[in-house]
């Protein structure tokens, strides 16, 4: 993997206002400050994918987006606004390990995807799977049963 130059990044990624908010930018930062990277650095089957993963910063808040690659099929970030998510898909093309970026609609606002679809139905151990990440050792099996990435972390995969 190459590494990137935080210079060769361009600058914030300019939002459109809709749903009554107002959106200046995406901010394309470094993965470390991420509030959720040690969350997932943890869980990564494959850490190395940590090299060219992103953190987003939306209102403030930078979401880690990691990269597909062996193990990780795919990947999300779950948003309330769907501007927020096509600006995430902005900063996100072009990307190396962040192919067929795109949003679709979910039933609490939009998720941005990359990589191949997660399967419909698929049990929370499979689905950790899918996005290349280890269930948590210490979570008992009935919390198991009820979670699925999208409860877990902010970029949830």
């Amino acid at each position: 993997m190459t590494s990137r130059s935080p210079s060769a990044d361009s600058g914030p990624r300019p939002l459109r206002q809709s749903s009554g908010i107002t959106v200046s930018a995406v901010h394309i930062l470094p993965p470390e400050e991420a509030y959720d990277f040690e969350y997932v650095a943890q869980r990564l089957i494959n850490p190395d994918l940590l090299r060219e993963a992103v953190a987003l910063a939306v209102f403030r808040l930078p979401l880690l987006a990691v990269p597909i690659g062996e193990s990780r099929r795919g990947g999300r970030a779950l948003v309330e606004y769907e501007e927020v998510g096509e600006a995430m898909v902005a900063a996100l093309r072009g990307r190396t390990g962040f192919p067929d970026v795109r949003t679709r609609p979910t039933s609490g606002g939009f998720a941005v995807e990359w990589g191949d679809t997660a399967p419909d139905g698929a049990d929370p151990v499979e689905r950790e799977r899918f996005y290349g990440l280890a269930m948590p050792a210490a979570m008992p099996q009935d919390e198991v049963d009820h979670t699925s990435v999208a409860d877990t972390a902010g970029e949830a995969a």
